[in-house]
């Protein structure tokens, strides 16, 4: 069985883990708010890479992790390639707002324009989620139904 985290600032993440449970119901997940840093996006990229790693050590040594997912835009922007380095075993996934998925659907030729609220771009990213996750824990239903 896999463990997740999911880290946040706070408990915006909250909605990301509920699809989360949703889709790989078997692995253990700990969602970890932040809320002493709260919010992220007043921070410099210096000082999130510094507290991401900071958090990463310490939630480690009580819940070895298989799989991160940022639930927050700032903080998978400024750490993501980073963090991807530092624990090359681990799988890191990341949230950002899927604005040229988004855009392709909304906008199928570019000389028109309409309008898309920003709840598409999340469900796109759910979307996108979704299939990661259950490519990662395909094996894991495969075997949690018998089959081979």
């Amino acid at each position: 069985m896999k463990n997740v985290l999911l880290i946040d600032s706070g408990s915006g993440g909250v909605n990301i883990l509920l699809e989360c449970l949703k889709v790989c119901p078997y692995a253990n997940f700990l969602m970890y708010c932040d809320n002493a840093n709260l919010p992220y996006g007043d921070k410099s990229k210096k000082t999130l890479i510094e507290l991401t790693l900071q958090n990463l050590k310490n939630i480690q040594k009580f819940f070895k992790f298989d799989i991160v997912v940022f639930a927050c835009n700032t903080l998978t922007s400024a750490c993501i390639e980073e963090r991807k380095k530092m624990f090359p075993n681990i799988e890191f996934i990341g949230t950002v707002p899927a604005i040229k998925v988004a855009t392709a659907k909304y906008l199928p030729r570019w000389d028109e324009a309409y309008l898309f609220r920003m709840d598409d771009c999340f469900d796109v990213f759910l979307d996108s989620l979704e299939r990661t996750l259950l490519r990662i824990f395909a094996s894991i239903f495969i075997r949690e139904i018998g089959l081979k």
